[in-house]
């Protein structure tokens, strides 16, 4: 698990198995948000649950669907949901390879909020988190 150290800014959880990307995202979205990253579900889980102990609740979720087995994306954000009430109200971006139209009506379907495809943007990459932690924000 990596966290960037700046506490003044919102937090994400990037859930994401690729080393490159990891340092690219890190890159990107420096100044922007705080980020933890994990790269497999049970990770994730038990992440979630150590921050909800301590009272802290993620901002943002962004998603790689294509993760580890046993866990996927998609199976990983319903089981969030049914194990952790309060991220019902959290944002969660599906970040992923599958780029047909399909996928991405599949994800929204399923309860992403947005959706992002390899080889990822910067500037949209940007501009969707940034929508997203204030579209948080105003709620």
């Amino acid at each position: 698990m990596i966290s960037t150290t700046d506490n003044n800014l919102p937090g994400i959880l990037l859930l994401e198995d690729d080393g490159p990307t990891i340092s690219i995202l890190n890159i990107w979205l420096r100044g922007i948000c705080r980020i933890t990253t994990v790269t497999d579900g049970d990770t994730t889980l038990k992440v979630l649950t150590e921050n909800l102990e301590r009272g802290y609740l993620f901002e943002l979720m962004l998603f790689d669907i294509n993760i580890p087995f046993p866990w996927n994306g998609l199976t990983l954000k319903e089981e969030i949901l049914r194990r952790y009430k309060p991220y019902a109200r959290v944002p969660f971006v599906a970040e992923t390879a599958y780029a047909m139209p399909s996928d991405r009506d599949r994800l929204l379907a399923a309860g992403f909020v947005d959706y992002l495809s390899k080889p990822l943007e910067r500037e949209l990459l940007v501009r969707t988190v940034q929508k997203h932690l204030c579209a948080k924000s105003l709620v």
